[in-house]
């Protein structure tokens, strides 16, 4: 093969020449192809590649012999004086700052890897999520792992147990006869339900949950009410073990409705009104003049006022004593305690009593 004729040997005057070849390597880049992003998808046939250079495919001149050729040089084929000595090249690209410290690159070895992926040597670096045994738990070490073997129509443990196959057994599954099918097949020694019996469980409607069924005890197994809760503790002055019902919300009111078909949409209500007074309320709210009966937590008592001023306040009607001789029992500066009543004509009477 012949060169340009008057090629030169300069490297400027070359055609096709690769793109600038001075760009630095990054010297952090270890060398491992695996860390590179975006990698081609590099092809491991020829038929992947496209044929521009054109490249024979198949014989086109009726030989196989003259395909690998031997090339030499002969007197004008390169330049006249050109040694051959690449640096004997003038323009040669400049290769300063390449990364030439082979000692620094990686050379392929594991060991050399940084941050490397901690390999469990035991089975306890391991997660248990198979649910593997992990400690002994029928009182032996010796029996977990036993050696099963078979002779003549019995199937033999290694600690001595065994069973006798049906004779003639071929040890296949398909063989077996008898073979349960059917959960129905099964004894039921776990109550499992069988059949619909909606009447003996608590059932659920939408974040609802009722029992529709009896009475339910809570301390007892004998409710005689809907709700009967039982306790058998002495008295010690605390009510721990009663009933509670509480309302965390700001200004809540906890309380108790009672409703039948007399009151139709109205209930007695009975409880704790927003602040500290208990009430007791006909209607659908505490408020005026649905409250009946209010007590602060002072100790006053109201009737027909939700904020009695005294020990004791009627408002809106008449306190009423109908059993003659009875009246209002006040203690004197003295001590001694006066039952005030009324005389025929409406003059009051005052009589000495004991002090209750």
């Amino acid at each position: 093969m012949k060169l340009p004729a008057g090629f030169n040997g300069n490297y400027n005057d070359l055609t096709n020449v690769p793109a600038n070849l001075t760009t630095i390597v990054n010297n952090n880049f270890s060398g491992d192809y695996s860390e590179l992003t975006n990698t081609p998808a590099i092809p491991t046939n020829v038929s992947e590649l496209n044929n521009d250079a054109g490249y024979l495919t198949s014989e086109v001149d009726g030989s196989i012999t003259n395909e690998l050729q031997i090339i030499n040089i002969s007197n004008d084929t390169m330049p006249a004086g050109f040694s051959g000595n690449y640096n004997d090249l003038t323009n040669k690209p400049d290769f300063t700052g390449w990364d030439t410290n082979a000692a620094n690159d990686f050379n392929g070895d594991y060991n050399n890897l940084t941050n490397k992926p901690v390999i469990p040597a035991n089975v306890s670096d391991l997660t248990n999520d198979a649910g593997y045994l992990t400690n002994e738990i029928d009182g032996s070490v010796t029996n977990e792992l036993q050696a099963l073997s078979i002779s003549n129509d019995t199937v033999y443990l290694s600690n001595g147990g065994f069973v006798k196959l049906p004779a003639g057994f071929d040890g296949q599954y398909s063989s077996l006869t008898g073979v349960p099918t059917n959960v129905s097949s099964f004894t039921n020694d776990a109550d499992y339900l069988t059949i619909e019996n909606d009447t003996m469980l608590w059932k659920k409607n939408g974040n609802d949950l009722f029992y529709n069924a009896g009475n339910v005890g809570i301390g007892t197994t004998s409710p005689i009410n809907k709700l009967t809760v039982e306790d058998s503790t002495g008295g010690s002055e605390t009510w721990t073990k009663g009933i509670l019902i509480k309302n965390t919300g700001w200004s809540g009111e906890p309380a108790i409705a009672f409703n039948n078909d007399q009151t139709g949409s109205n209930y007695w209500i009975t409880g704790i009104n927003e602040e500290t007074s208990y009430n007791i309320a006909y209607g659908t709210s505490f408020t005026l003049p649905t409250t009946k009966f209010t007590i602060l937590s002072t100790g006053n008592v109201g009737i027909g006022t939700m904020e009695p001023n005294s020990k004791f306040q009627v408002t809106g009607g008449d306190t009423y004593i109908q059993t003659i001789g009875n009246g209002v029992i006040l203690r004197s500066p003295d001590g001694t305690c006066y039952r005030v009543t009324v005389a025929n004509g409406g003059g009051l009477v005052t009589t000495a009593v004991a002090c209750p």
